[in-house]
């Protein structure tokens, strides 16, 4: 698996970049894009911690390459001192066989010489010869009495063999001199002693860097499990606010269809207020004309009241059907006008002004029931409002009464 930080190859199951301590993942799924906004979000989150895990990771690598270093020369040095210590045994090897005679001398010996197999006769104890390394060495024990073994004749000798410790030519093995023993030992113990400190070095180096790399691996895990739970508690932050945010989404669109439902009333109160201003403007305006014709038919009436007063009232002998005659602007209306006398009679009538806008017009001739004379008169108001006053004459007895005609605007 590759580290999506550094690039570095780490085994499969591995949780860890080995090289910069950057959490390890798989390769992303096809997602939705509500869960690939929630890992964008959680990546955003965790970029500080990879990042500090990395710096957190470069001292315990500078440290494991310093340790590393200071273990290198020692180890060098104990490979040059392992090499001489195993060339010890050729050099030991080598000088001996310069101090033994040289194998052909073994190869065969004379008829009368006793055989180098045969018991050799009693001698006298000898002083402790050196070892080969300087060690002394004791004396073989010498049985007191030794079967003596019959003549054989020469045997084949090989082409060399070492001779026996107890044998007479291996006596001169001793030939090497206890400072030629020393010298071999110095050479030999020497490089073993150097070769233990150098062990010794590399292990004390080994240890302290081991010590180190665990106490910052172990800091860095520490602080990694710390930054997990930061991710942790973050990503449980994001999800608290994803669902916040989702509630705050729904009460939002909530909110703005109120709002639209709202503006909607408020537009049509707004009509309704608009068409209300309207008519209230209009009714001022009606009730201002209203008022103004009140006035004006106040003033008209009081007008007409005082006429009204002012006529002279109908007698018994001389009347009609109406006095005060009410008309619209071009309508008509008539009436009939009756005198009680005897004989026949003319009646005539006026104006109050000159050319009046209302009209009077005698329709047919009197007609006589006994001493009662009747006719019908039609009055006719003009285009505009008016008060008219007819006064009726009896030209016979010169009685006379009066009719208003108003004609209203």
């Amino acid at each position: 698996m590759k580290c999506t930080n550094c690039n570095a190859e780490n085994p499969g199951e591995a949780l860890f970049c080995a090289e910069c301590g950057a959490k390890l993942t798989p390769a992303p799924e096809a997602v939705s894009g509500a869960v690939d906004a929630a890992v964008d979000a959680a990546a955003d989150a965790a970029a500080p911690v990879a990042e500090e895990v990395a710096e957190a990771a470069e001292p315990v690598s500078d440290a494991v390459e310093a340790a590393a270093d200071a273990v290198e020369a020692p180890v060098e040095e104990i490979k040059d001192a392992a090499e001489e210590i195993a060339d010890a045994p050729a050099e030991i090897a080598e000088a001996v066989s310069d101090e033994i005679p040289a194998a052909d001398e073994f190869s065969s010996f004379p008829a009368s010489d006793v055989s180098p197999f045969a018991p050799a006769a009693p001698v006298e104890p000898e002083a402790p010869s050196a070892g080969a390394f300087g060690a002394e060495v004791p004396a073989p024990e010498i049985p007191q009495e030794a079967p003596v073994a019959p003549m054989m004749p020469p045997a084949p000798q090989p082409a060399f063999t070492p001779a026996p410790a107890m044998s007479a030519p291996v006596a001169a093995a001793p030939a090497v001199s206890t400072a030629t023993g020393d010298k071999k030992q110095k050479k030999f113990f020497v490089p073993m002693v150097v070769f233990i400190i150098l062990f010794a070095l590399a292990a004390a180096g080994l240890g302290v860097g081991a010590y180190l790399y665990m106490k910052q691996k172990s800091d860095l895990n520490e602080k990694i499990e710390d930054r997990e739970k930061e991710l942790d508690d973050k990503e449980d932050e994001i999800s608290e606010l994803s669902e916040n945010v989702a509630t705050l989404e729904g009460e939002k669109t909530d909110l703005e269809s109120q709002k639209a439902d709202l503006e909607q009333s408020v537009s049509s109160k707004n009509s309704e207020i608009d068409k209300l201003n309207t008519d209230l403007a209009t009714a001022k305006k009606e009730r201002d004309d209203y008022k103004g014709q009140v006035d004006i038919s106040a003033k008209e009436l009081s007008d007409a009241y005082a006429k009204i007063k002012g006529l002279k009232p109908p007698t018994n002998d001389y009347f009609s059907t109406k006095n005060v005659v009410i008309l619209k602007p071009g309508e008509s209306e008539t009436i009939k006008v009756s005198v009680r006398v005897s004989g026949n009679v003319s009646v005539t009538f006026n104006a109050d002004k000159k050319n009046p806008p209302t009209t009077a017009k005698w329709d047919s001739s009197w007609t006589s029931d006994a001493n009662l004379h009747t006719n019908s008169i039609t009055f006719t108001a003009g285009n505009k409002a008016d008060m008219t006053v007819f006064t009726f004459t009896n030209d016979k007895t010169a009685d006379t009464f009066q009719i208003l005609v108003i004609t209203l605007a």
